[in-house]
């Protein structure tokens, strides 16, 4: 490998482990319990897609080191779980659901790579949007209709990571209940086991399209004369 090969994978390296610190933010107490496993994982699943763009804008390939920082945050929630009373039944679904969310958030930059910082600040607002939704951003008393709920909760990241980790009782924790009125309707949570392993492969072909996508887009090399 030459010197410059060699310092550009450094270089990718390096910045796909801040993201992963980036993404173990979660992971610090935040309060004077200490660490709450349902705010970090719900935090990567706020991150994941954002930081997979930001990585693409970064000029990370996501092989073969964008996915360290999906690693990273899965080492984190894993040192976390061993560390509290609670543990999460399936993490490795979980960590195969923000990895898909990861490799679709890559994807989305690599498609528009003359906007992608542009792609990084929409999606930002975009996944704060869905995971707001259901519960109308903790501002209003009422909450929306149970089968509007329902269908924000199936499109909300947070529900996505949370469920597939194993977390399905969430919605009916204290600081949820009232505001997303579950005792009013009945919704099926994500099966961890499906659920995971489909967000991953449709990150990821995504992702694979999207840079088959850019490729045809570069402009042709001519042979020197």
């Amino acid at each position: 490998m030459s010197e410059k090969n060699a310092s550009s994978s450094l270089r990718e390296l390096l910045c796909a482990l801040v993201l992963g610190a980036v993404g173990c933010l979660g992971i610090l107490p935040v309060s004077a319990h200490g660490s709450d496993l349902f705010a970090s994982l719900a935090w990567i699943a706020l991150a994941a897609a954002p930081l997979g763009a930001s990585a693409r804008a970064l000029g990370v390939r996501l092989v073969p080191y964008g996915f360290v920082a999906p690693g990273v945050w899965m080492a984190g929630v894993a040192c976390l779980d061993a560390a509290i009373v609670r543990d999460l039944p399936t993490p490795l679904w979980g960590a195969l659901a923000w990895s898909g969310l990861y490799a679709g958030g890559w994807a989305l930059a690599a498609a528009f790579a003359r906007n992608r910082w542009r792609v990084v600040f929409a999606l930002t607002l975009a996944v704060a949007l869905l995971a707001a939704l259901p519960e109308k951003g903790g501002l209003a008393r009422e909450p929306w209709d149970g089968e509007f709920v329902a269908t924000t909760l199936d499109l909300s990241p947070v529900a996505l990571v949370t469920e597939s980790s194993g977390a399905i009782d969430w919605p009916w924790a204290k600081s949820h209940y009232a505001t997303l009125g579950v005792d009013r309707f009945e919704r099926r949570p994500f099966r961890g086991r499906l659920a995971g392993p489909v967000a991953l492969v449709v990150g990821c072909v995504l992702a694979w399209l999207a840079r088959t996508f850019a490729r045809s887009r570069e402009p042709a090399v001519r042979p020197a004369e």
